[in-house]
Formats: structure tokens, C-alpha cells, sequence
């Protein structure tokens, strides 16, 4: 769990150090603070090797914030790499146990609500949709055994 924490603040301080060096001479602004990238809670994979996060890059205009997910070694001995490239947020993501998937909820291809998405590491590629809900998906969750998923939905009487 250490690890994590050092991880996150060493990836903070890097991006803030950066940002120092080229503005040295220029106090922030309210637009520098508005468009620093957002890095989102991360996740250690079962076997403490891997990091999934997700990247921010904000913008004055809701519609275009874009927000993906990366992959890096928790011992830093490769650079992140990015695993999602869409406009729509990822959010809720999870390892699967066998380390081989990452289950995200995302708003894709015109959705109006959040579906779940798997992304097998392994076979590279798009992320596939696994639900169709109507009224969209939230909080998932996957059984030890990596055989089921609990999620909750919004469901008007």
C-alpha cells in the first residue's frame, strides 16, 4: 500500500515539477490551475507488479475534458502507457484476479448512461461492451474467483 502512496506522489511532484520549470518566472494563473491534468485514484493489480490510473486533461468546456486510463509497473522500470483512447471518461475501473482484464464503466458510442467495458491486457485492442442496461451501470465489483459481477443500477418503480 506504500507503494501506492509513493507512487501517486512521485507522479504528482513530476508533474508539478515540470510545470515549475516552464514557468519559473510566471506566477499560476486561474487558467494555469484549471488546466493541470487530473490524476485519478489508482488501482494495484492482485500481484502488486501493476498500476491502472486514469489522466485527466481538463478543459473550459465540459464536453471536451477527455479522461483515459494507464497502465505502469508499481516499481516504475517501464514508462506508463496509455490503454484507452476515447473522449468518454472511464471511471469505477478494476483487475480482474487473473491480472489479464481491466473492467471500466464508460459512457461509449452514443451511450446515455455508463456501460461495463473489459479490456484484456493480453490481447490488446478496443475494450469490449459487456452490458446493455437501459438504465446504466455503477459501483461494479468482481467476485474472488473472477466469475462474477455485482454492480448496482438505477431503477425507477
Amino acid at each position: 500500500m506504500k507503494k501506492i502512496y509513493l507512487f501517486n506522489l512521485l507522479l504528482l511532484l513530476s508533474c508539478f515539477s515540470v510545470f515549475a520549470q516552464k514557468s519559473a518566472l510566471k506566477p499560476m494563473s486561474h487558467e494555469d490551475m484549471i488546466m493541470l491534468k487530473r490524476v485519478g485514484v489508482s488501482k494495484i493489480s492482485p500481484n502488486g507488479k501493476w498500476l491502472v490510473y486514469s489522466i485527466t486533461l481538463p478543459s473550459y468546456n465540459p464536453e471536451e475534458n477527455s479522461t483515459d486510463l494507464y497502465l505502469a509497473p508499481v516499481d516504475a522500470s517501464e514508462a506508463p502507457r496509455k490503454i484507452t483512447h476515447s473522449k468518454a471518461p472511464e471511471t469505477d475501473y478494476f483487475w480482474h484476479p487473473t491480472e489479464k482484464q481491466i473492467y471500466f464503466v464508460s459512457k461509449k458510442e452514443g451511450d446515455d448512461v455508463g456501460q461495463l467495458y473489459s479490456l484484456h491486457l493480453d490481447l490488446g485492442g478496443e475494450a469490449q461492451r459487456l452490458t446493455t442496461i437501459s438504465t446504466g451501470v455503477s459501483s461494479p465489483k468482481i467476485s474472488s474467483d473472477g466469475k462474477n459481477i455485482l454492480f448496482t443500477s438505477k431503477v425507477f418503480p
